[in-house]
């Protein structure tokens, strides 16, 4: 998968804007609550492939939320050349023993018929930062939500990765 792979596919992108657009997409449910931090910077980057960790990330929040009722929070901060993201939700979190399996193929904690997915979501958003420079890491705890805090070049460059 080459989208987004190259400087050329750089444009200047309102995070807030993008934002936005994924959660209209995500369509969540009445009960829930997104929130968004009314400033946010703007980056010189590819589009598609940040939108597609939003859309997976705030997805995953929303579709395997336990309750009927959801709260979800994005933030940001300024990590020099990058800026770490986080979603969080108040679902029923992740026991530690799933903290590495959940970003491999085909990997779901719940089984099949409880929740709609592929189990490719996370190890896709994992790749995808793996090409541009970023990382993911996952804090939870069960009963008391989930937080993936990821990094995100604020400056589309070629990533050079030996074997890539």
């Amino acid at each position: 998968n080459r989208i987004g792979r190259s400087p050329a596919d750089a444009e200047q992108i309102e995070l807030r804007e993008l934002l936005l657009d994924v959660i209209e997409v995500s369509a969540p449910p009445e009960g829930f609550r997104i929130d968004v931090p009314a400033a946010l910077p703007a980056i010189t980057s590819a589009r598609s492939p940040l939108r597609q960790i939003f859309l997976n990330l705030v997805g995953n929040a929303v579709k395997h939320h336990d309750k009927d009722r959801g709260h979800i929070r994005i933030t940001w901060e300024d990590a020099g050349p990058l800026i770490a993201f986080s979603v969080t939700d108040d679902g029923p979190g992740i026991a530690p023993e799933h903290h590495e399996d959940i970003f491999t193929l085909f990997q779901t904690i719940k089984r099949r018929d409880e929740v709609e997915g592929s189990g490719m979501g996370l190890s896709i958003v994992k790749k995808i930062l793996y090409h541009h420079g970023g990382t993911i890491r996952v804090a939870s705890e069960e009963g008391k939500g989930t937080t993936f805090t990821f990094t995100w070049p604020k400056t589309a460059a070629p990533i050079q990765r030996l074997g890539a």
